[in-house]
Parts: C-alpha cells; sequence; structure tokens
C-alpha cells in the first residue's frame, strides 16, 4: 500500500482521486459542472475530484467552483490547483441569475450544527437559498448534500435508518435540512427538476471528523461522552465518490441516497482503541442511550455496483429489490438478537475486506497537526501510526477507505500487527 499522505498536497490527491465508476460518471456529464458552496470542507476535493474525472474520461470540460469567498485568500487554493472560481451569494437571486448555466450542478452550501439558537439564520441558508438555488437550475441534473438527521434516533439492532422510512428530524436543525429538501422536491413538482439527495453520516478527513475527535480527546486526556453511542463514518474521498455517481441516478422525484460507511462503530469502543494506541487509558463519561443518528447504506452500495458500462437504471432497481431483501432477513428478531454492534455487516466482497482489517484497529484514523503547510503527526507519542489509504481497484472499484499500520516506535510490536494485517487480508 502506498504510504499515508505527509503533507497537505499528498492529502489533497488521496482525497480528491477518482475511481473508474466516478470518472463513468464524468464521462456522461453534458458540460462543466457547477460546485455551489465550493469553499466548504468537502468543497476543494470535490472539485478537484471532478476536474481529475473529467480528465481521466477525456472530457475537455472543467468544474467551476462558486463561492462568496469572502475570507481573504479563499480562492488561492482552487486557482493554485487551475480551478476556476466564481464569487456568488448564493442568497441572492440576482446573483444566482449571473451564474453560467450548468447541465450538472452539486449544491454544498448550507448552515451546519450549531445554529439551532438563531432560526432565521437556518432558515433563510437552509431553506430559502435552496428553493433559489433549485429554481435557478432547474433544468440541470443536481446532487444535493443533506444529511442523515432527517431522520429520528434509531436503535443500533435496526441496522440503521433506510431511504424509505419517514423523516422525523429532531430539533430545529434538523428541521432545517428537511426544508432544504423540500425545496428540491418542490422543484421536481413544479420544474420536473431532477436531483439526487445526499443524506450524509458522517464524512471524516485526517484534519477533522467524528474519528479525529474521538482520538484528540483521549491524547489529551479529556472525556469522552459516550451518550450518543453509536455512529457511522465514512472516508470523505469515497463520499465524494458516491456524489458524483449518484448523479446518473437523478430523478424527479428526487433520488435519496443515504451515504456512509458499511459499519457501526460504538464510541466507547472507538475509545478504547485510541486509549490503546496512544498508550493511555481514556476516560469514559456517561452512557450510551438506546438510540442515535445511524443511517443504513444498503442503496449507496448497490448505486456504485450498478456502474459504467455494466451499470443501468433497471440494473439499480433489481439491486435495490434483493438489498431490501437481505434488509428484512437481517432485521429478523431471532437474526437480531445474534448480532452484535461492532460486527460488520457486509453487503459485498469490498466491504468484507474492508470489514477484516478495520476490525483489527476498530475505525482509528491517523490524526495530523498542521505546522507551515505539513502535517506532524498527532499520534507521535502513540506507540503506532495508523494510516488512511482508499484502495481503488478494477474490477471491482473498491471505494472503501482501509486502514494499516505505517510505522511503530516499537519494531516488536510493529512486526506483531503487520503480521495480524497480513492474515486479515485475503
Amino acid at each position: 500500500m502506498p504510504d499515508a499522505p505527509q503533507s497537505l498536497a499528498a492529502l489533497h490527491e488521496r482525497a480528491s482521486r477518482p475511481c473508474d465508476a466516478t470518472a463513468a460518471a464524468a464521462a456522461q456529464f453534458s458540460g462543466g459542472p457547477l460546485v455551489l458552496g465550493a469553499s466548504g470542507k468537502m468543497g476543494f476535493h470535490l472539485c478537484l475530484m471532478l476536474d481529475r474525472a473529467l480528465e481521466a474520461a477525456g472530457s475537455p470540460h472543467r468544474c467551476r467552483a462558486v463561492s462568496r469567498f469572502s475570507a481573504a485568500g479563499s480562492r488561492d487554493e482552487f486557482e493554485g490547483a487551475g480551478i476556476e472560481t466564481l464569487p456568488c451569494d448564493l442568497t441572492d437571486a440576482g446573483a444566482l441569475a449571473d451564474l453560467p448555466d450548468a447541465a450538472e450542478v452539486f449544491f454544498l452550501a448550507g448552515i451546519k450544527f450549531g445554529t439551532a439558537s438563531n432560526p432565521e439564520l437556518l432558515h433563510r441558508f437552509n431553506v430559502e437559498m435552496p428553493m433559489l438555488v433549485a429554481e435557478r437550475f432547474r433544468d440541470a441534473r443536481i446532487a444535493a448534500f443533506s444529511t442523515g438527521c432527517v431522520y429520528s434516533f434509531v436503535a443500533p439492532a435496526s441496522g440503521g435508518s433506510r431511504e424509505d422510512d419517514p423523516t422525523a428530524p429532531p430539533g430545529a436543525y434538523a428541521e432545517s435540512c428537511l426544508g432544504r429538501e423540500n425545496a428540491f422536491v418542490a422543484a421536481a413538482e413544479k420544474f420536473g427538476t431532477r436531483s439526487t439527495l445526499i443524506r450524509l453520516n458522517y464524512a471524516v478527513d485526517l484534519r477533522y471528523g467524528v474519528l479525529v475527535d474521538i482520538g484528540q480527546k483521549v491524547l489529551a486526556g479529556q472525556p469522552v461522552d459516550v451518550a450518543m453511542g453509536y455512529a457511522n463514518v465514512i472516508w470523505q474521498g469515497d463520499a465524494l465518490r458516491y456524489t458524483v455517481q449518484s448523479l446518473a441516478h437523478a430523478a424527479a422525484p428526487p433520488f435519496i441516497l443515504n451515504v456512509t460507511g458499511g459499519r457501526l462503530l460504538a464510541i466507547r469502543d472507538v475509545a478504547k482503541r485510541f486509549g490503546e494506541l496512544f498508550g493511555v487509558e481514556p476516560t469514559i463519561t456517561g452512557e450510551e442511550a438506546p438510540t442515535a443518528w445511524l443511517n443504513n447504506a444498503t442503496r449507496c452500495h448497490a448505486v456504485r455496483q450498478a456502474r459504467g458500462r455494466r451499470g443501468s437504471v433497471d440494473r439499480l432497481g433489481r439491486r435495490l429489490v434483493a438489498a431490501r431483501r437481505r434488509d428484512v432477513e437481517q432485521t429478523d428478531p431471532l437474526r437480531s438478537a445474534q448480532r452484535k454492534v461492532l460486527n460488520p455487516s457486509p453487503c459485498n466482497r469490498e466491504d468484507e475486506w474492508h470489514a477484516k482489517l478495520t476490525s483489527i484497529i476498530l475505525g482509528t484514523i491517523l490524526l495530523f497537526i498542521g505546522g507551515s503547510g505539513l502535517f506532524s503527526m498527532l499520534a507521535a507519542r502513540a506507540p503506532l501510526a495508523i494510516t488512511l489509504d482508499a484502495y481503488l481497484g478494477d474490477p471491482p472499484d473498491a471505494d472503501w477507505f482501509l486502514l494499516q499500520i505505517a510505522r511503530s516506535t516499537s519494531p516488536k510490536r510493529a512486526a506483531a500487527m503487520a503480521a495480524m494485517a497480513a492474515t486479515a487480508v485475503p
């Protein structure tokens, strides 16, 4: 496997690397896509991936990044990578009208967690702005980011909420996210606008995300609260590949897609595993609630498999029917009673591979802190440094992140862990 990225540029390259299926999806684009809200956490990597996928597909088109770009230097990273930037306030209908037309649009903009106390702001950015965008680009295919928070909390044994489950968003933020989705539902009814709604839980990067938050707390000796005791996570690069590929299934009414990893993580066990790797005893507070925000990504995995020359809407439909049948079988009460939360539930061969390796290290991720444009390992004090790698193969193109051991301050332990990894990967 390649070495872990040791610089910001190397991380960008890894996270934006398109697989064959992503390039095949980009080959079907009618022009250069627009990425709205590109200055957020996932926007730069999406723009890079789109350009790389278009180039790999032999397309002359390139993406264009749209955002307010109000912070000083916020356009530099994009323009340094050769990505065209278009400053625009997406809440301004006049500014939206001045944007160029596009046949493919990725909508990433919105207000995130921590704004529930400001309902006016939530409504403006998560409800009104999507309505403006959906109407302005009513003739385009749109992939719009949403969140798994539009579902209610569910028990871990349920396997997570599915796309056809009823929405019941708890709280003002989650309600505003459902309002964002309804903007595209309304555009479909009024204009026939085709879209996909990406219900994401939770993307992780080497610099941020659920796993990084837990690891930083364990390393710093801070308590880890396990009240919200379970989570789904997905490597950000994989989430973006699914998003690009989902555009082929844009429909009116919107095609809904849960995007997350294939496993359920228990926060308590992740914290304990970090403690083992860092050589410290984690401080854990609270008790797990019986429910959490959890998504079932079976449809997402089916979309990945129904790809390129071998994929079609008909094939996708057959896969979804088969996947739903498996879901019903897996949620049989007798089977559910025997399943453990941390046991992987692979839905295909790539997941089995992924699960075997990640079961060794329980979703631990390499933690980085920035410094002079380079990364230094936050895990430098740990017995082991864990790296993240996205394995891309064809066939099949496995868009799964694999965690592996890179280096160790203890050669003896490194050899032992390397032996474990060798027996885990077929």
